[in-house]
This record gives structure tokens, sequence and C-alpha cells, in this order.
């Protein structure tokens, strides 16, 4: 149990860390938006709501924003005057706050009691930029609302069966609305549809009585009343026998196409405020019984009605020539068919609510109505309206226990309005202003929060915010004033010393006049103060002066705290960080922030983080001797890429330290391999001689680091797919093939002549080549033994002496045949001799 209250308050102890940490960060941001808002009081209020201005005189000694005056109230309280502190904040009175009506006091009969229902009725505010200000205004349901109700019908030739059983009702049906609530009045009209083709016939006859068959002059369906758009019949009135009577007096009527004019009766209903006799205080509802879909706007140009409805009462008598006593509505022929739209602004406007009892087959229609109209009820009408009095009970409830504030609020362009809802004490709703199911005095509270972005361009401006509901008459006021200076302002000091005699005091600094500059009005204005004020500006079209961050003072830049260079342009401030500090924390690197470009300079040994760009990056880190500064970097086998190395690809590690290739070992891994070939036969010519005690491959093998296993035979990995689960296959598995290609050598050893079966792969376990060699068995591996050296010899003597007679032969032949040529030569030397002899002794005799 104890190590559970201590994970408890470890986390609670680390959430307030957290959340201190949090603030801090949120208070030094502040701290540094006031601290920029250095030139006058005004300036300082509305650059943060939680910035405050200090107003002492200035001294003798200060210049310009040498003093910080604009700080958050800490920070001003423990360096200014408390009573010169100038911190204005949200201020809210209300005017007018008159108490709920008591419910004993409501006089139904009173028409011009005022019933308060919603308070305060009117709030005053002043607001002060970027200070929220909420305000609680609360609702109590004070008693049933009195019920005006009117019911409005379509007549079109279906609903006959429906208007007869209205009329079989009686004064059932009036005293079964009464008993709904203790004060009812009721109206009644109905509709068809605009007395033009293609909406209704217009042969005379058929105006006249719209069942008549006209190709027999016979009626199909008894006696129709004239076909009308819309027929106001009766008034709202608290007399139910003459409601009773203007149903019985209705008739069934009837025209073409199967929409109905419903839309405009509405539009009529909403708007003709004098004609219905609406009660101010009272619950309006407007009762729409159809079996039929209604007609929308722009409809009207089927019979080219282009004029668009002007939302306006057009009731009157004598129109209709076939009912010339009847109210109706006589712009039905010239106007079209209000739209949705509409109709939802005048039922919000004029404060009425709409009951849909429509039969089951359209009900999906007028139930998307719901989405467009505020309020609207919609309710399954049977067949002969049967349930007519379960649904005005039902829907009476449903609508006299809902308050709903207009959420369609009209505020100014600068404030900013965010509203929710508490019903009866439940939990706040956001974005609401909605609540059903509140009994008779139960209480909803509404709660608005006000924030003004921005003081109003003209000066001493205010505005009104007005919420209303389309349900009840109460509405509530907000006057909305701005705080957009400070009191000090209207406080001068006229031409005090204090400003060189040329300008006056306010909230602690100069105002200078008749063009005189300066935090004491020292510069005067000369021809040099023009030159010189030039010479604070980045460029003769640029209107800021040092940046924005500081004041000229007689042609030289003072700049605000963290801000400097000759124009004020660079800052210490507003770098790149990261969670080592502002440019990668102290000692790597420090903010050089002018004209906006964020730059860190970074010290020596560090550099520029490609994804911060703080100076986070450090060479050292890629050396295995961070104090070395003439080691390699990654070993020489990589990159450094700011503190990580990037290795080549076949080394790894942290500093690339690794090789994970054959190159590294200097062997290619292939059967030609000497140091694999001489540690593959003596591993394998060790085993062959079970007699050897020692070992005599170590230093074969070890030399190279290579490992090797003897296998009663080699893994074949041929015969391996993906689903197989051999032992064989798992060790197939671990070869990387990607590397080595695993190779199957043999090769003869030659003290025994048998034959070394070995397989070479690459396993990145161990990170080198390893040698599988395939056991010695006697029964199938068949040494020859030594070879008989009197075998290689003799052949070799043999080949010798048989090159050797070769030879003398072939010099036999070639010296007889040169001896033969010899002796040629002579003979013919002879012959030669001889016959100058003769020739000689010829000549002697001669």
């Amino acid at each position: 149990m104890g190590w559970h209250i201590v994970l408890v308050f470890s986390v609670l102890f680390l959430t307030l860390v957290q959340n201190t940490h949090s603030q801090d960060n949120v208070d030094a941001d502040i701290a540094r938006i006031c601290r920029a808002a250095q030139s006058d009081c005004m300036e300082c209020i509305l650059a943060h709501p939680e910035c405050t201005w200090c107003a002492d005189r200035i001294g003798n000694a200060e210049r310009g924003f040498r003093r910080i005056r604009c700080k958050t109230e800490r920070e001003n309280n423990a360096t200014c005057n408390r009573e010169q502190i100038q911190n204005p904040r949200n201020d809210i009175t209300f005017p007018k706050d008159m108490n709920f009506t008591k419910r004993e006091d409501v006089d139904l009969t009173d028409s011009s009691q005022q019933v308060i229902q919603l308070r305060p009725q009117e709030s005053s505010l002043k607001l002060r930029k970027g200070q929220p200000q909420k305000v609680n205004v609360t609702f109590q349901r004070v008693f049933d609302y009195p019920l005006d109700l009117y019911f409005v019908m379509d007549l079109s030739n279906s609903m006959g069966d429906d208007l007869q059983r209205l009329k079989d009702f009686g004064d059932a049906l009036v005293e079964d609305i009464v008993s709904i609530t203790g004060n009812v009045r009721l109206g009644f009209g109905t509709f068809v549809d605009k007395v033009v083709m293609p909406f209704a016939s217009t042969v005379p006859a058929q105006l006249k009585n719209p069942c008549i068959n006209t190709a027999t002059a016979n009626t199909t369906s008894g006696t129709c009343a004239p076909v009308f758009g819309f027929r106001h019949q009766l008034p709202i009135t608290s007399d139910g026998s003459l409601f009773r009577q203007a149903v019985a007096d209705t008739e069934i009527s009837g025209n073409i196409d199967s929409p109905e004019g419903g839309l405009d009766a509405l539009m009529q209903i909403a708007v003709c405020q004098d004609k219905i006799k609406w009660r101010s205080d009272s619950l309006r509802v407007i009762l729409y019984t159809s079996d039929a879909t209604p007609h929308l706007a722009m409809d009207g140009k089927l019979a080219a009605i282009l004029e668009k409805n002007d939302m306006h009462c057009h009731l009157a008598e004598g129109i209709n020539p076939n009912l010339p006593d009847a109210v109706v509505y006589s712009k039905s022929k010239v106007m079209d068919y209000p739209s949705l739209g509409q109709l939802n602004y005048v039922f919000n406007k004029n404060k009425i609510q709409t009951i849909f009892a429509v039969t089951d087959d359209v009900y999906p229609l007028y139930e998307n109505l719901r989405s467009v109209i505020d309020n609207a009820n919609v309710q399954i009408l049977a067949r002969d309206s049967g349930n007519i009095i379960s649904v005005i009970r039902g829907s009476y409830s449903t609508l006299s226990s809902r308050i709903q504030l207009n959420s369609q609020i009209e505020t100014p362009d600068n404030i900013e309005l965010k509203y929710r809802v508490s019903c009866n004490g439940a939990a706040w709703k956001e974005n609401s202003l909605d609540c059903g199911d509140i009994g008779i005095g139960q209480e909803v509270t509404f709660q608005f929060e006000f924030v003004a972005t921005s003081c109003p361009s003209q000066s001493g401006r205010s505005d009104e915010v007005e919420i209303s509901s389309n349900s009840i008459t109460d509405r509530v006021i907000f006057n909305i004033e701005y705080i957009c200076n400070c009191d000090c302002a209207s406080n001068l000091t006229l031409n005090t010393t204090l400003c060189s005699y040329q300008g006056n005091l306010e909230c602690g600094i100069c105002r200078c006049e008749n063009g005189y500059q300066g935090s004491h009005c020292q510069c005067s204005p000369s021809a040099e103060a023009v030159v010189s004020d030039s010479n604070c500006r980045a460029s003769e079209s640029d209107e800021e002066i040092c940046s924005g961050n500081g004041i000229c003072e007689c042609g030289v830049c003072e700049c605000k705290e963290n801000y400097y260079g000759d124009l004020c342009q660079c800052t210490d401030q507003f770098c790149r960080s990261d969670s080592n500090g502002i440019c990668g924390g102290p000692n790597r690197g420090t903010c050089q922030n002018c004209n906006g470009d964020q730059k860190c300079i970074c010290e020596d040994g560090w550099s520029i983080h490609p994804n911060t760009g703080t100076c986070s990056c450090n060479d050292n880190n890629c050396r295995s001797n961070a104090t070395d500064t003439e080691a390699p970097l990654c070993n020489g086998n990589g990159k450094c890429e700011c503190s990580t190395c990037a290795c080549k690809d076949i080394f790894s590690g942290n500093l690339c330290e690794i090789c994970e290739h054959p190159r590294c070992r200097g062997l290619d891994g292939k059967c030609g391999e000497e140091a694999i070939r001489e540690c593959a036969t003596c591993q394998y010519d060790n085993q062959r001689q079970t007699e050897l005690k020692t070992d005599p491959c170590a230093k074969v093998c070890k030399n190279r680091s290579l490992e090797t296993e003897l296998r009663v035979a080699l893994p074949d990995c041929s015969l391996c797919n993906g689903s197989a689960n051999t032992d064989d296959c798992r060790l197939c598995a671990s070869f990387n093939t990607r590397i080595h290609t695993p190779v199957t050598c043999q090769s003869s050893l030659t003290t025994s002549g048998c034959l070394a079966t070995y397989m070479i792969v690459w396993l990145d376990a161990i990170n080198n080549f390893k040698i599988f060699i395939r056991n010695y068995d006697e029964t199938t591996d068949k040494c020859p033994g030594p070879t008989d050296p009197l075998l290689i010899v003799l052949p070799v003597i043999g080949g010798i002496l048989l090159l050797g007679i070769i030879a003398l032969i072939l010099w036999k032949i070639i010296q007889t045949l040169r001896d033969k040529n010899e002796y040629e030569n002579f003979l013919e030397d002879t012959k030669n001799s001889q016959w100058s002899k003769v020739r000689v002794a010829i000549l002697n005799v001669c």
C-alpha cells in the first residue's frame, strides 16, 4: 500500500513541476512582449493584457529606453512606485438588472405587463484589448406561457377527410386545445396554391368550383370552394365558438399539381402582425397541417412569376372575385414563393414557432426543415387528422419547456464572443444556447465571454450587442466601451523643464512639440536634425525609425533592451532553440538575429544542425578520442554528419569501427582461397586421423580467425523454401547471401590423396566466414594412399634417355647429310682443276 502512495505523490510532484515549468515559459514570453513595447503607455497596455506601465517621472540622467517602463505587473511592483503603475482592467456594471417576475404576480389578462425571465437586462462593459470578460445571464421560467395558436390548413382536395374530422370534433376540439394551458387564443386560415397555370386551373368554371368536371358540366366530388392562395379566416381570439364556426364554414378546394402553396401562407401569418392579432407576451405557434410537399422559392418561374418575395404583409379583401368578402393574399400571382431562409428570418424576428403536422409519406422532407428553420417541430399527422390534439399537446410541452437564445449574434469586427450554457445546474455545454425540459421555477445560466481583439479606429467609439430569443420577448443588451489608453494620459505636465521646455510630460515620458525630438526634447528641429533623423532609417523610403526597436536621439539610434546595431536591427533573442536552449545553449552558439534572419553564430567545433538550426553539431563526437582533434573522423570509414557518423556501406558502429564485409578480412571466400583451403583440408585430415591427440590446425585456422564446423553432411540450401522448418533450413537462413554467396568446394590432400568437401558461408553473427566441413567416412571416402616414387622417377629417367637417343639420331642424320654435301663439293672442285690443266697445255702448244 505504501508504494501506491509514493507513486501518487510522485505523479503529483512531476505534474506540478511540469506545470510550473510551462507557466515560467509563458511568463517569460509575456515579459518579452512587454519589454518590446516601450514607446508609450498606450502601446504598452495594448501589447498584452498582462503588461503594465510605470509612469514615474523621468530623472535628469535618463535617456530614451534606458529605463524599461513596460513590464509585467510582478516586475513593475519590484521597481516602480505602485501608485504610478498603470494597469487598467476590464470593468462591468449592470445598469438594468430587474428581478424575475414572481409567478403569483403574473396577470395573464394584462397585456401591458412586462414579465421578466432574463436578467441582467443590460450590462455595460469596458474592455481592454486581449483581456477576456465573462458575463452570466440567467433565465428563469416563470409560468406556462399564454398560447397563441394559429391553425393553417391545406385545403387541397386530398385533405377532405381531415377537414371533415375537424368539423366532427366540434366543441371538443376547442375544449381540448384550451385544456393544454390556461390561456389559449386561436386563429384559423387555409391555403391551396397560386391561382395560375400550371399550379391551378384558370378555366372560369373551375375557378369557381375546382372540383367540377368541365367535360360533363357535373361535379365529381361535390361542391368545392373557389381556388385561392392563402385565406385568413379568423384572427387570433379567445372566443372558441368563433374558431369552431370558422372550421365549420370551411369547404375543401383543389388545384392541379401535387405541391401546395403553404409557404406563402406561413409568410403572411408571420408578417401580418396586426391582422393576425398576435399578443406580445404569448408563445406564438403556427400549426401547419398538410399531406403534400410545399412549393419552394423559384418554383414561381414555372408560371413566369419572377419577383422575389418581399416579406411584407399583403392581406386584403375583395381581391378574389369568386370570394369577394374573403381576406386573401393579394400578391399571390405577383410574387414568388418565399425561401426557407426568409421564413426563418421572419419567424425569429417575430418570435414565432412552427409545428408541421404532416402525413407520414412526406414526413422525411419536413423533418429536413428543422436544419433550416429554428425551433421547427415536426409531427406525424394521422390520415384523417384524428391525432391533432395529441400533436398540439406534445408540441406545446416541448416548445414551452425549451429556451433557446439566438446564436446568430451580430458583434463588432473587433470583438470575439464565446458562449456556453448550464441547464438547471448541469455541466456546461460549450457553443450552445439551447436548453430543454425546463420546469416552472427552474433556472438556466448562459455565460458569454467577450474579448476585444483591437481598439476601434474611431476614438471613443462604443458598440452594442443584443441577445434575444425567438420564443420569449425578453432581450439582453451589452454596451461595450474600450480601454485604449492609460489614465495618466489625461494628466499632463505642460512645458516642463524635464522636457527642455519643448514638450509635455505624459505618463513619465516627454511628448515633444514644435518639431523637437529626443527623450527630453533636446534635439532642435534644425536641418541637421532632419538629416540626422534619416541616419536612423535603413533607407529614405523606410518609414521605420531604428528598425522599430528604438528611438532616434539626435541622429543616433538608442535601442530597446536586448537590441543593438547602428539601426537597432539586431537582437540576441528570437533565434531558433532546442532542448539545450537558444542556439543550442551556452558555450555552443550565440543568437545574432539581424533583420529577422534568426542566425546562430556557433563556437569553435560546433556547427548548425540542419533541422533545428541550432549549434548542436560537433565533429569531436565522431572521433574515438574526443580530445584528439587530429584523430580521423569516424575512424576514416565514414562521414561525420552533425555529430553522427554516416558509415560507408561495409562499416557500422557509432564510429564506423565495425567492418561487415569479407574484404575487411583479406579474403574473398572462393574455393581457390589458399588460407581457407589449408584450414578446411587440415580439419578434414585431422578428423580422419582420429589417433592424433593434438590439434595441428589451430595455427592454420586461427591466423585468419576462421571458424569451422565438422558435419556428417553439408546443408543443402536448395531444398529450402519459405515454409521449410528443418535444421538445415534454419541454418541456411542464417547465411548472409547478400554479402557472400555460399560456395561448396573440393580439395585433394597431398599426403593421403583423400578428397575433402567443405562449404564457405558468411555469418552476420560472427561477422566472418565460417567453414562447414563434411566428416571423413571410411565407407565412402576411398583415399588412394601416397604415390610410389619409382612410378614417378623411372618414367622421368626413361623419358630423358629416350630424348637423348632421339637427339643422337638426329645429330647423326644431320652430320651424314653435311659430310655428303662436303664430298660432292670436293668432287666438283677436282673436276674443275683437271680442265684447267688441259687448257694450259693447249695454250702452250699453240
